[in-house]
């Protein structure tokens, strides 16, 4: 338990040296030559478009490609950290696509010129000497109103560790909040047709269909998706899939419905748990879809 939060500790001595060194990245302070590390093949945009010349395609989509590449810490001879990813890239000319690209590129820059860096010259941290960080992504749903992007991740910790982990994020791309992620109150008013920006202009027949949301938060609707999904924890524990050790405090802990979903074609936001819950880990997790009638009639107790 000490040597956990000592680790513990240098982390968080670690992170409070990367802030540092971001106000010196943003200012410029730092050359180029120090921020470029040491990359064996530079970031490529793989595949061409269907659409080239254009923002979006003709239904709404906005082309999106892969940022790649394959880096090695503290050089490639020595390496202590390998880092092999691929973060999503749109094309195009507009606002919204650069806010989406910038989302990705500071979490690409955090962890290349400022994370790894440091974890491959910190002793605590390198546990047989040799750890591989694996990123990289799916695109759930891209259509003209929302684009959902489910980022998976790997890491190594010497021979014997592996940890495994989901994170998603789903962009308006048309309304007022384009470019920015949405919460789930939000993404569940994009779904259903509904501006929430401005919810008081909503024809009278649609909001009285989602009165509930409307008025509602994210936070509620965690509140209320928290006993169903953990109806369906204990179903997939006693079936083998989750772990039987975890118990309703470790649920309460690690289940966070307003951040673990994301967005599919059609229509329906899916909740997904942990790869750590499962008894065999896995970057495909037992997923819960629910409409936005759902999610309403959940908020209102209507069956």
């Amino acid at each position: 338990m000490a040597e956990k939060k000592r680790k513990l500790w240098i982390i968080g001595i670690l992170l409070a040296a990367a802030l540092l060194l971001a106000l010196l990245f943003g200012t410029g302070v730092l050359s180029q030559a120090a921020r470029n590390g040491n990359e064996s093949s530079g970031p490529a945009e793989t595949e061409s478009p269907a659409w080239p010349d254009a923002t979006r395609a003709p239904s709404g989509e906005i082309p999106v490609m892969r940022n790649e590449g394959d880096l090695y810490f503290p050089d490639q001879e020595n390496w202590v950290y390998h880092f092999r990813y691929a973060y999503p890239h749109l094309l195009g000319d507009s606002y919204t696509v650069a806010l989406i690209n910038d989302t990705y590129q500071m979490a690409l820059d955090e962890k290349k010129n400022l994370e790894l860096p440091m974890f491959a010259n910190a002793e605590e941290m390198r546990y047989d000497g040799h750890n591989e960080v694996w990123r990289d992504f799916t695109v759930m749903c891209n259509s003209d109103k929302l684009l959902s992007i489910l980022e998976m991740r790997r890491q190594t910790q010497g021979e014997d560790a592996e940890s495994l982990y989901l994170e998603a994020l789903t962009f308006d791309t048309s309304g007022d909040y384009a470019g920015n992620s949405l919460t789930l109150r939000g993404v569940t008013l994009a779904l259903a047709g509904i501006d929430s920006e401005n919810v008081e202009d909503t024809p009278e027949a649609l909001a009285a269909r989602y009165r509930g949301i409307i008025d509602g938060s994210s936070t509620l609707m965690g509140e209320k998706l928290m006993p169903v999904l953990y109806e369906q924890f204990q179903a997939l524990q006693q079936s083998g899939v989750l772990l039987a050790s975890w118990t309703a405090e470790d649920f309460e802990q690690e289940v966070l419905p307003t951040q673990d979903f994301y967005v599919n074609g059609e229509g329906q936001i899916l909740f997904f748990f942990q790869p750590s819950l499962m008894t065999e880990p896995s970057l495909d997790p037992p997923v819960f879809a629910f409409t936005p009638d759902e999610l309403e009639a959940l908020l209102t107790g209507a069956s």
